[in-house]
């Protein structure tokens, strides 16, 4: 194996999931070794599930996939949630100070279209003070950095979730975009950021 796991896509992790060339708990594994290693430096992630939660979802996928269970498109991959979203048992601020030690009871909506395709949630990532800031910072978690360069912003309001991308904290990220929140700190950050109005369906 001479690639790096957390530099691969989605799809590359997917294909080599189905396939069985990479197990989930070796591809998880290896996102939360990384994202110890390198969040403090550019704080993408506000809050994140236990090891033991997210090893044992893992371990527990690897079972389904040998037992020959169905998978969905996104089976095994990490992802990374906007602070904006429900996430049962996560810190779900909206970017407000009156939230900031809120805890989500249930999943959004998306965020059950995600788990439903397979998906395993790793944490929520950082956003503006009040959502609304073309930075990603607040006075509870602080400031997201560019990856590229820490001395600078990472752009708002989903700067938590691109940076967690460029970062390969994730290779994909759940962001919410009204007036640039995604395409801004995308562009900021280098990567790819879609936004759009209509449904989405998965």
């Amino acid at each position: 194996m001479n690639y790096k796991i957390t530099a691969l896509s989605a799809k590359e992790i997917a294909v080599k999931i189905k396939s069985k060339e990479l197990s989930v708990l070796r591809v998880i594994t290896s996102y939360l070794e990384h994202i110890e290693k390198l969040n403090p430096i550019v704080n993408a992630i506000s809050d994140i599930r236990s090891t033991e939660d997210i090893l044992s979802e893992a371990k527990e996928k690897d079972l389904q996939l040998k037992n020959g269970a169905k998978i969905g498109p996104l089976f095994g991959i990490p992802i990374t949630i906007k602070e904006s979203f429900l996430v049962k048992g996560l810190k779900t601020t909206n970017g407000d100070p009156m939230l900031r030690n809120y805890i989500a009871n249930e999943d959004a909506e998306l965020v059950k279209r995600l788990k439903k395709s397979g998906a395993i949630i790793i944490g929520m990532t950082n956003i503006a003070l009040f959502s609304i800031d073309w930075q990603s910072t607040n006075f509870w978690n602080g400031q997201t950095n560019n990856p590229f360069d820490v001395s600078r912003v990472a752009g708002g309001s989903s700067g938590g979730s691109s940076v967690a991308v460029a970062s390969n904290f994730s290779p994909l990220s759940l962001g919410a975009d009204a007036g640039g929140s995604v395409r801004v700190p995308a562009h900021f950050c280098g990567i790819c950021g879609f936004s759009t109005y209509r449904k989405l369906f998965i």
